[in-house]
């Protein structure tokens, strides 16, 4: 999936609406919600039982198409928003944590990087039997189940069980053009990322999932 062009402008006037003008502040408070991971297994169980949360759920999942990773990082966003800054989880603050998502990452990314010591993320890591909940939530199936696995591409495989792979098929850049031609073919069952480990994180439950590379990459 690209990414989109933000102007500074845009990012700004996102910074000074939604989190009162100071983004370090937004990055401190976002800290403790950014390493959360059972979100479909258990934030989305929570909110099927209210209808303006169900429907913030499914705007999410719709922007983002539904890459899990993705959709876990912008629900984080929107639970933080809510939580910290009074926000109401709805359809329309949802949009809003999806652009926040899209223009801010990085920054996030960076800004918990910085921070990280093995004690704290140990204790953020989830243990295999959520990590496999939190999988089939997603997605997951059983390598069987999935008739339309190719082998000239990559895959997403669970490393809590290894039986559990997500149902599509990964390509990234560079690739071969007959492979690209394949993939085309075949739109439904494959997905397309700038790099095999963007696909990983945009898919994966951290510290329990693992990309195969196929052999004529």
């Amino acid at each position: 999936m690209d990414e989109p062009n933000f102007s500074k402008y845009n990012i700004d006037a996102c910074i000074e609406a939604y989190m009162d003008g100071n983004l370090n502040r937004f990055l401190r408070k976002h800290r403790k919600q950014y390493y959360f991971q059972l979100t479909y297994s258990r934030t989305f169980k929570r909110w099927k039982k209210g209808n303006k949360k169900t429907k913030a759920m499914r705007k999410i999942r719709n922007l983002l198409h539904d890459l899990p990773g993705e959709v876990n990082h912008a629900t984080n966003i929107m639970i933080t928003l809510n939580q910290e800054y009074g926000w109401e989880i709805n359809k329309d603050n949802a949009s809003i944590s999806v652009d926040i998502y899209l223009m801010l990452s990085k920054d996030i990314l960076k800004y918990n990087q910085k921070r990280n010591t093995s004690k704290f993320l140990h204790s953020k890591m989830i243990s295999q039997k959520q990590a496999i909940r939190e999988q089939l939530a997603r997605g997951f199936v059983l390598k069987r189940h999935f008739v339309n696995r190719d082998k000239e591409f990559a895959h997403i495989y669970s490393t809590a069980n290894k039986k559990l792979v997500y149902p599509r098929n990964i390509l990234s850049n560079p690739i071969k053009l007959r492979l690209r031609i394949k993939s085309q073919k075949m739109e439904k069952q494959n997905l397309a990322f700038d790099t095999i480990y963007r696909g990983l994180s945009s898919i994966g439950v951290e510290g329990h999932t693992r990309v195969n590379n196929p052999k004529k990459y």
